[in-house]
């Protein structure tokens, strides 16, 4: 693992601690680390399937930018007006914008749903936030 690598894994984590996504629940993000990925879509998909334990099944895909400002500005609207989490999230995308070549963000499952940001350095180095979203 180089310097570089160690030093945005330190900073994800930072970032993500007590940090939670809301739906029905609740629940707090995990980091991943992936490693080196190359190739195709395909070759992430297996190695999420494998590392995470992710199911293999239909992958929804969202531009981080809605999905990322969707979070913030429900934050910042609820009643409870919590900007202070709405200022996380801004921070941490911020951070992602900032450090990484390439963003996904993918949803997988129907109740209990998946939610993976999937983040690429220049050097292919793969980390993925991973939080589960409960919808009835």
């Amino acid at each position: 693992m180089s310097n570089n690598t160690t030093e945005i894994r330190s900073l994800l984590l930072n970032h993500i601690d007590g940090l939670f996504y809301t739906s029905e629940s609740e629940n707090p993000f995990e980091l991943i680390e992936l490693g080196q990925i190359w190739g195709e879509e395909k070759a992430l998909i297996k190695k999420l399937h494998e590392t995470a334990r992710l199911p293999l099944v239909a992958f929804e895909y969202y531009f981080p930018d809605s999905f990322f400002e969707s979070i913030i500005t429900s934050l910042a609207q609820s009643d409870g007006g919590n900007m202070v989490t709405s200022d996380r999230y801004r921070a941490l995308y911020d951070f992602i914008r900032s450090s990484f070549e390439e963003i996904q963000v993918i949803k997988s499952g129907q109740k209990t749903i998946d939610i993976l940001i999937v983040l690429l350095t220049k050097d292919k180095d793969c980390f993925v936030l991973r939080t589960v979203a409960t919808q009835s």
